[in-house]
């Protein structure tokens, strides 16, 4: 008999798939301060869902080139991306103001052609009587989702290796911790905390000069004093230079956790450390309503940061501008 011939070494595997992805979208309408007339429409941010962009828009006062009257709400979904097949299955629901929880009111399933990309949407319509019972919020807006779950093209694929996501910002975070191979110290009205030369060179500018100015014996650590800064922001300003994140503030009532950020904003403005300071900024942005914004744009003034006193400024405008608009719909209606 012949003999047996070997089979080859290498070996590789493919495998026939069909990837979806889903991905949701929220659009809040404010409607008794939409400036629109009948037909016209507000559209949501671009938002990309399958690897492609869609848009939500919403007809507060009747479909466009006269489809549904004045007193019906409509709802479209775009597909921005151009020349693209793609099926999708979509859903719209509104969030109950009494329960928080969101209500479907349609969906369907659609392929799309490179010819044709939607608009698709309620063809019935929704009368606006019908929302207020139980669909406008206390601020008198709408709150419409859009659930999409995109069925992207079949392909042959080679199977890969799984790469497990990056742990270093976790291991750089565990060196501070340990504070093996410390080479620098910091005093801190009375408290002391150990780092390494070479990770705040490389983070930030102005512990670079510092650190770089300072002789030292080889066998002995460098050592700074800090006198305008508490032990607590400190800490989590090392915190935030080897790992890129802040402590959790969840213990701290409201105007501490507040000092805390600005505390921390300061701090990252004297060391150069400007994502951090961004981060700060973010947060404090985020806080503003009618009641704070006075106060944190005095805070701005004081401290000296134009980013927040700039979101301050931005925001009153777009405040005034609203009661502006809400004053001149109620006169028209």
């Amino acid at each position: 008999m012949a003999a047996a011939q070997e089979r080859p070494i290498t070996r590789t595997s493919s495998a026939y798939v069909v990837e979806s992805a889903q991905g949701t979208h929220s659009f809040k309408v404010a409607m008794k301060r939409v400036a629109v007339g009948a037909g016209e429409c507000v559209s949501s941010d671009t938002f990309a869902v399958g690897g492609h962009d869609w848009r939500i828009r919403c007809y507060p006062r009747g479909g466009p080139n006269g489809m549904g009257s004045k007193s019906h709400v409509a709802f479209f979904l775009d597909l921005l991306s151009e020349g693209v097949q793609v099926q999708v299955l979509y859903d719209f629901r509104l969030l109950d103001r009494a329960t928080g929880v969101f209500t479907s009111l349609f969906s369907e399933k659609r392929l799309s052609r490179p010819a044709s990309r939607g608009p698709w949407c309620n063809h019935n319509f929704i009368k606006r009587s019908s929302l207020g019972a139980s669909y406008v919020q206390d601020d008198g807006s709408i709150v419409i989702e859009c659930d999409l779950t995109v069925v992207k093209q079949s392909l042959v694929e080679e199977e890969a290796v799984e790469v497990p996501p990056s742990d270093m910002l976790d291991d750089l975070g565990k060196l501070l911790e340990s504070e093996e191979g410390a080479d620098v110290t910091f005093e801190v009205n009375g408290e002391v905390f150990h780092a390494h030369e070479i990770v705040l060179a490389v983070r930030s500018p102005v512990f670079k000069e510092k650190l770089c100015g300072l002789a030292r014996d080889s066998d002995e650590m460098k050592s700074i004093t800090i006198e305008d800064v508490e032990p607590d922001v400190f800490k989590a300003l090392l915190r935030f230079i080897y790992t890129d994140s802040l402590p959790s503030m969840d213990g701290l009532d409201g105007e501490k956790n507040e000092e805390m950020v600005w505390c921390l904003l300061v701090a990252a403005e004297k060391y150069g450390m400007e994502r951090m300071k961004l981060v700060c900024v973010d947060i404090l942005r985020k806080r503003f309503d009618d009641k704070s914004v006075v106060g944190t744009l005095a805070l701005a003034d004081k401290h000296g940061c134009s980013e927040v006193r700039d979101a301050c400024v931005e925001f009153m405008k777009r405040e005034c501008l609203a009661v502006y608009i809400d004053m001149h719909v109620g006169e028209c209606s």
